[in-house]
C-alpha cells in the first residue's frame, strides 16, 4: 500500500474488491492511496474505510484520489502573502477549532506554572499559538510592522539565548493564542528593505501533524 499515514492501515482482496481500512490523512489534504496487487486481474470495486470510492487501475497497481475531510492547517502553516507594492504583502488565515484544541489538550498534559521569563523563550509554554516572520540573516535592528484586520500588532524579537543578545537573535514572532478560530483574518506586513531572497514568509509554530479517518471527496476514474 502507498500513500496511506498511520501503521495500522490494511488491505484485503476477495474476489476482485479490494478494501482498505483504517486509512488516515492529514485533514483537508488530497492524497492518491494506491495498492500493489499480486497479479493483473482486473479490480471490481474499491472501498476505503468502509466508503465505497471510484479507482484507476493499470496493470497490478490501482489507485484512488482522496480529498480527507476538515480544514487544512499543517506543521508549520504558511500564511500565502500577496505582494502589494514595496515592502508590503497581504493574506489571509483562517484557524480551525481543532488547533486550540490540541494545544489546550497539551496544556492539559503539561500543567506548568510558566513564569514571566519563560515567556520570552520561544521554546517554551508550548501551548501557543505562535506566528514566526522568518527572515534569513536577520536583524533585531529591524522593524517589520503587521496589521492583523485593520489592527496593529507588535512583533516580539526572539533569541535562542535566555538573555537579549543581538548575536543570538533568530527572529521576530507574534502571540496569537487568542485568535477566533473558524474565521478568516487579513494580514498585511510591510518589511524594511531586505535582499532579495531574504524574506521567507509568515509560519506557524506549536502546531503537530493530525489525521482523519474521514473522507470528504472520493474520486479516481474507474
Amino acid at each position: 500500500m502507498f500513500g496511506a499515514a498511520g501503521s495500522n492501515a490494511t488491505v484485503t482482496i476477495n474476489a476482485g474488491a479490494v478494501k482498505l481500512e483504517n486509512i488516515a490523512g492529514e485533514p483537508g489534504s488530497a492524497q492518491e492511496i494506491g495498492v500493489l496487487l499480486p497479479d493483473a486481474a482486473p479490480v471490481k470495486s474499491m472501498s476505503v474505510n468502509g466508503q465505497e470510492v471510484t479507482f484507476k487501475q493499470t496493470g497490478t497497481y490501482a489507485s484512488s484520489s482522496l480529498k480527507f475531510a476538515g480544514a487544512n492547517f499543517a506543521h508549520s502553516e504558511q500564511i500565502k502573502l500577496q505582494p502589494e507594492s514595496d515592502g508590503v504583502f497581504t493574506g489571509t488565515f483562517v484557524v480551525p477549532k481543532r488547533i486550540f484544541a490540541q494545544l489546550a489538550q497539551r496544556r492539559e498534559q503539561w500543567p506548568i506554572t510558566w513564569t514571566k521569563d519563560d515567556y520570552a523563550a520561544t521554546w517554551l509554554v508550548p501551548e501557543r499559538l505562535l506566528l514566526f516572520l522568518q527572515i534569513a540573516q536577520p536583524k533585531d535592528s529591524l522593524n517589520p510592522q503587521i496589521t492583523i484586520d485593520g489592527r496593529s500588532a507588535t512583533f516580539t524579537k526572539a533569541y535562542s539565548s535566555v538573555r537579549v543578545d543581538p548575536t543570538t537573535f533568530v527572529g521576530f514572532y507574534l502571540d496569537l493564542s487568542h485568535i477566533e478560530p473558524e474565521i478568516a483574518h487579513r494580514v498585511e506586513l510591510k518589511l524594511p528593505r531586505l535582499k532579495d531572497g531574504q524574506f521567507l514568509g509568515l509560519f506557524f509554530d506549536n502546531v503537530e501533524t493530525e489525521f482523519t479517518q474521514s473522507i470528504a471527496e472520493p474520486g479516481g476514474n474507474h
